[in-house]
């Protein structure tokens, strides 16, 4: 589906749907990579935050110290803004 030239938002729902799949597979790198595709591929995405939260889940659930570290410095840079 990917290489079928889809739209923007389809291709956030595609990959949101293919990490949920390697998710239910407990193919933790797979999600995590995929994830990341999302933000790499869209940097304004208004949910960012969101999938920043589960892709460090996932990066601590991996252990691996680079990526936790890598994630944590995203969050600090997407996290909502306080009123």
């Amino acid at each position: 589906a990917l290489q079928l030239n889809p739209s923007p938002q389809q291709k956030i729902r595609i990959r949101l749907a293919l990490a949920d799949k390697y998710a239910a597979l407990s193919d933790k790198k797979k999600t995590y990579d995929d994830l990341w595709e999302i933000i790499d591929e869209n940097p304004d995405y208004p949910r960012k935050f969101d999938i920043m939260k589960r892709l460090l889940d996932l990066a601590i659930a991996i252990g691996d110290k680079n990526e936790i570290t890598r994630c944590v410095s995203a969050m600090q840079k997407f996290a909502p803004a306080r009123n």
